[in-house]
């Protein structure tokens, strides 16, 4: 079938019959998708968003709209970005390689082949990509809130350099037109935001509204109510606080609501998961050796089972407490209190099954836990007991040692103490005999420098360690030194 797509292609571009030939290639037959690899979608929409972390977006009071689609579709708990600044993974996303950029370059065309021209349009299939505050179809450049860094298509040679091609990037102005009809949306399309609704330049809060009003353009575009249609929703790159970790969302029919997918992705996982609904070649061995994000389609729901419920049963007033349970299922189960009460100062997150928090108050708590999401029965530990004692002071420290100085100082050291008394010891003193002269360093440091002691006199010193309980006792002295000039 491809190879009838090309030949007939080739004779209407003989003719000129330009529009013949996009009649033709929408309504072509899709390959059909390798077993257990990704469904033959009609349409495949990417959307993407700017610099900001899984942990940034997932769960944030902020972006309210993003989480109702990770609840009702999928979401890639284990997606990176492949490089920094963006450009690298604009570039990565759509020719299969960074192609050695590292920096945000204007003027740094490729002549590569890339997902749109070479495989898409060379399957017999449209494309198009649609560029917020583009000023017009083709721009090079920068402009206002549209940054070039942003579309990746203009980069590439046989697109910016062919104008049939260079005017299917185009401004986002006629995005909603397009898809008013499944005959004018592109089989493949990209959407960039400008610099502020893509969280770039302004806030989550920003995207998300963006997003809140642009995603339901296209679920409710016959392309998806009326034929079988993909979206993808990504971030170029972190902040730089997660090791490049980004919320990535996969929306479909077929994706059970609340699918949460644990396996390693990243861009060129993106790439490939289109080559494999497409039946395209891989572009370069970066999307080769890349795992298509089939596992979003081919899953079937079945009931929560806790894999994790034993979590440690003392706690400690002031001391930070953490413990994750975790329950298999499909869609991926939430967690609640089903019985009893968690222990003051401890709060149980729905979303991960993280129990977290600073215990309050001393006493024994029996609480269950229940894992659900909506096949089958709930999943419920046994009665679980915390039993929370108040903090003691900590031990004292040992191994103290000093050593003489000039100009009448000495540094004492010493090893932490062996217990600290449940609570994170949080400054040590050091202190002199005779004379009482300190110093006073915080819990992470066993160094301190003491200083105005007398020329000739000889000295001994103790440490204390302390914590949010107070202080404990004093050292065994250290070896004796005689202060000097």
């Amino acid at each position: 079938m491809r190879a009838l797509v090309r030949a007939k292609a080739r004779w209407l571009g003989l003719t000129g019959a330009l529009a013949t030939l996009a009649a033709f290639a929408l309504h072509a037959p899709a390959p059909v998708a390798a077993a257990g690899s990704v469904p033959a979608f009609d349409h495949i929409f990417t959307i993407f968003m700017e610099n900001h972390s899984y942990n940034e977006i997932i769960g944030s009071s902020q972006a309210p709209y993003i989480n109702s689609l990770a609840n009702q579709y999928g979401l890639a708990t284990n997606y990176f970005g492949v490089s920094h600044p963006s450009l690298p993974n604009y570039l990565a996303a759509t020719g299969g390689s960074t192609f050695g950029v590292t920096t945000d370059c204007t003027t740094c065309f490729q002549a590569q082949p890339n997902i749109a021209v070479d495989r898409v349009e060379a399957s017999g299939r449209t494309w198009k990509a649609y560029m917020e505050s583009m000023p017009s179809p083709c721009f090079v450049g920068d402009s206002g809130t549209y940054a070039q860094k942003h579309d990746p298509f203009i980069y590439y040679d046989d697109i910016r350099l062919n104008a049939t091609e260079c005017n299917k990037v185009v401004p986002s102005t006629s995005f909603a037109s397009d898809l008013a009809s499944t005959a004018t949306t592109p089989n493949y399309a990209w959407v960039t935001p400008n610099l502020c609704d893509d969280m770039h330049d302004c806030s989550i809060s920003t995207g998300d509204t963006w997003l809140s009003q642009n995603v339901p353009t296209i679920l409710n575009s016959p392309a998806f109510t009326t034929q079988n249609s993909l979206l993808l929703i990504t971030w170029d790159e972190d902040d730089g606080t997660q090791n490049n970790q980004v919320p990535t969302l996969v929306i479909a029919k077929s994706v059970p609501a609340g699918f949460r997918s644990s396996t390693r992705y990243n861009h060129y996982s993106l790439l490939a998961t289109i080559e494999s609904a497409w039946g395209l070649s891989p572009l370069t061995t970066n999307d080769a050796s890349a795992t298509p994000m089939s596992d979003f389609f081919n899953s079937t729901q079945s009931a929560p089972a806790f894999t994790a419920d034993n979590p440690p049963t003392t706690a400690i007033v002031g001391a930070p407490y953490s413990y994750t349970f975790q329950a298999s299922g499909n869609p991926a189960p939430t967690f609640a209190v089903a019985s009893g009460a968690l222990p003051p100062g401890l709060n149980l997150a729905a979303g991960t099954g993280v129990l977290s928090g600073t215990p309050t108050t001393t006493g024994s708590f029996t609480f269950t836990v229940s894992a659900s999401n909506g096949v089958g029965s709930p999943a419920v530990t046994p009665p679980i007991t915390i039993t929370v004692s108040a903090p003691t002071v900590p031990g004292a420290p040992t191994g103290v040692s000093a050593v003489a100085n000039r100009k009448a100082s000495a540094t004492v050291s010493w090893t932490a103490p062996a217990s600290n008394g449940g609570c994170a010891i949080t400054g040590y003193t050091a202190t002199s005999s005779p004379g009482g002269l300190s110093a006073n360093v915080n819990g992470s440091t066993t160094t301190a420098k003491v200083t105005g002691l007398t020329v000739g006199t000889t000295y001994t010193f103790t440490v204390t360690a302390s914590n949010c309980a107070g202080t404990g006792p004093a050292s065994a002295p250290s070896n004796a030194i005689t202060a000097r000039k």
